[in-house]
């Protein structure tokens, strides 16, 4: 370059320097500077003035005078070889007087840091590359990939994040039976299993089409719990309460309609008489309609599988499947089907109900256990969420009628006749049709421990994290608080579950980090350089421009001074509390 050519010039070599930099390493100097500037060297002569620019392309050192420079900086050749050595500094050099700077202030340190890399570059202090061997980047890539496989592994097993291990813990040979593959799990005991299952489908997809089939309006009370939980006798009861305790049905489900079967047969035309209109289901809580009152009906679990093995595998529906009433064992029962990994459908509709509804005191909670220890209490807190509060008379006729006795008493009015008559699938072998008394004896069945064990960690691992109930006892507690007056709506979520899911992310992404930074490790480094002096740059020039900005300095004097007033305040009502106090 011209500027070079000129003799006299003490910083020439400084000078060469640069050119020389520029042609190497240009692109990386302009990323890490960002600046345009211009010198002037007042013993310099004619070739005194000479403009760097370390903004534009590869960047350029050049002779003459550029008025849209960033930076003016006036100086003597002398101390512009002392600053480009490092042995004299900016702050030195402004307190002297030896140097002058217009523009952006802090763009001068950022140009001697760039000068301190050019003079690095000199003295070859920057170690030169040496290639990998072969055998070096594969031992190199081996370790990055292993390093994020065991990232994974982790991730997988302190967090447990899948449905998957969260079922997992209970007794070893019920776990292995829960968790086993549909084609494996078929073939167990001559396909007991299969033909089971293959019947509740084929009744299920019958009774339960998955289509609209009634308008829902704000007046109407959804009655909702899992299977088994007792959501039959519940029905019987609301109907007692709205029709003053009337047994003038032929099925319980003409007058309470079973919401989940109402587009196979539609029997709305029976509640025209009564109001406000009454649904049961057994659906989660997204798949009803939302502008409706509902009672949530829990149920011990352990009660519940007892419920659901009476009513598949010790019933007709047995019969239906094609296999003999108790043929399948409970120990088979549980674990292929209440807790098998692949629906968890009774803590799932927990969760579901409880995520939108606990805090919600319209809805109201209740459970099967304080019905069966006090049903004059339950039967009068329906009555007033119903709207229908029953008289003395009332409450003692219900109280007869919700009965064990009774009820078996009259327990063709429970078994859902009126519903499965009118499917084929329902009919059995010599033509009868099938029979399902939704009513059970009290006679319980004997529980084998590895049940209760089963159903314990499958309670402490899906529904305690979301809910923070240690168990079914603690739940059942929280509901009898919430019918207290002034009982607590309030969340007892302990955010676990959402925690683990972040946590578990974060790992992940660690990993892949990991695994690209062992394959790709020059682009790691590039990458992270440029970053490094991207955010670098854009720090100095915000700072340089609120130095620079007359209005940032009263914006920022402002702040303090709010800082000030509000320490003073305080400090006014802290010495004015303990006068108070001591008075």
């Amino acid at each position: 370059m011209a500027v070079l050519a000129g003799d006299g010039l003490l910083c020439r070599p400084l000078l060469a320097s640069v050119d020389e930099a520029l042609e190497k390493y240009g692109e990386s100097l302009v990323r890490q500077c960002g600046y345009v500037y211009q010198f002037h060297l007042k013993d310099g002569g004619e070739r005194g003035n000479f403009t760097l620019d370390l903004k534009n392309g590869r960047g350029s050192l050049r002779v003459g005078y550029d008025p849209r420079a960033d930076v003016f900086i006036s100086m003597l050749d002398e101390d512009m070889v002392a600053l480009g050595k490092g042995t004299l500094s900016i702050f030195n050099a402004l307190r002297d007087g030896r140097l002058q700077i217009k523009g952006d202030q802090l763009a001068s340190q950022v140009l001697v840091d760039v000068m301190q890399r050019i003079e690095r570059t000199k003295r070859n202090d920057v170690p030169k590359a040496v290639p990998q061997s072969d055998e070096s980047t594969k031992m190199w890539r081996f370790g990055a990939v292993l390093c994020f496989l065991v990232i994974v592994v982790l991730a997988i097993c302190i967090v447990n994040p899948w449905e998957i291990h969260r079922s997992a813990g209970g007794p070893r040979e019920m776990e292995i039976l829960a968790h086993m593959s549909q084609g494996n799990l078929w073939k167990l005991n001559n396909g007991i299993v299969k033909k089971m299952n293959t019947f509740t489908m084929k009744a299920f997809k019958t009774l339960f089409p998955m289509k609209k089939a009634v308008d829902v309006i704000p007046s109407d009370v959804f009655l909702v719990g899992s299977l088994g939980t007792g959501t039959t006798w519940l029905s019987h009861i609301m109907h007692g309460l709205r029709s003053g305790g009337s047994m003038s049905f032929e099925d319980i489900w003409e007058v309470v309609a079973w919401y989940d079967s109402l587009a196979a047969k539609n029997v709305l035309s029976f509640q025209t008489n009564y109001a406000p209109r009454l649904f049961m289901s057994h659906r989660i809580r997204g798949m009803l309609p939302t502008n409706a009152r509902y009672v949530v009906l829990m149920r011990d679990p352990l009660q519940v599988v007892q419920s659901q093995y009476d009513f598949f595998c010790n019933s007709s529906w047995a019969e239906l499947a094609g296999l003999k009433r108790a043929e399948m064992h409970p120990l088979l029962f549980t674990p292929t089907t209440f807790a098998s990994v692949t629906s968890n459908e009774f803590w799932l509709h927990i969760l579901s109900w409880y995520t939108c509804c606990w805090k919600n005191p319209e809805v109201l909670w209740i459970t099967y256990e304080d019905f069966v220890d006090d049903p004059a209490s339950q039967i009068r807190m329906l009555g007033k969420f119903l709207q229908h509060p029953p008289g003395a008379e009332l409450l003692k006729k219900l109280v007869h009628q919700s009965s064990r006795s009774f009820m078996l008493e009259h327990e063709s009015k429970f078994d859902c006749h009126s519903l499965l008559d009118q499917f084929d699938v329902f009919q059995l072998k010599d033509g009868s049709r099938a029979r399902l008394p939704r009513v059970a004896d009290d006679a319980s069945m004997q529980v084998d421990s590895r049940i209760v064990q089963l159903l314990e960690v499958r309670w402490t691992r899906i529904v305690t994290p979301v809910t923070g109930f240690k168990s079914y006892a603690e739940m059942r507690t929280a509901i009898q608080q919430r019918a207290l007056p002034g009982g607590a709506y309030g969340w007892t979520q302990s955010g676990s579950n959402a925690t683990s899911h972040l946590l578990f992310v974060m790992l992940l992404l660690l990993g892949l980090l990991a695994a690209f930074i062992g394959l790709q490790p020059t682009l790691s480094r590039s990458l992270a350089t440029r970053l490094w002096i991207l955010a670098r740059t854009h720090y100095r020039r915000t700072m340089s421009h609120f130095s620079d900005s007359k209005t940032g300095m009263k914006h920022f004097a402002s702040i303090l001074h709010a800082v000030r007033i509000c320490q003073v305040f305080f400090q006014y009502h802290k010495a004015h509390a303990y006068s108070k106090e001591s008075g």
